[in-house]
């Protein structure tokens, strides 16, 4: 899988080379196995979204304090990705 297979990974996740595949043969063609993880700039500001979520503070609540913070939506950090 390339990166451009994630175009569509949810905020705060990024895609990293997880170096040579253990079993080449069975990489369909690949050589290096992609894997996801936190982004570093926005995966912070994605676990506190859900821990707000779960916590019982509404959608619209969220909207209104990162606003607030300045804290920018996800299509806006990342405008590549949402072309």
């Amino acid at each position: 899988m390339s990166a451009g297979d994630f175009n569509r990974l949810l905020h705060g996740y990024q895609v990293t080379d997880s170096g040579p595949h253990p079993k080449p043969r069975q990489g369909s063609g690949r050589t290096t196995p992609a894997q996801t993880e936190l982004d570093p700039a926005t995966g912070p500001v994605a676990l506190r979204l859900f821990t707000l979520y779960v916590d019982g503070m509404s959608d619209e609540a969220i909207a209104v304090l990162l606003n607030r913070e300045g804290i920018s939506c996800a299509s806006a950090h990342d405008t590549a990705r949402n072309a």
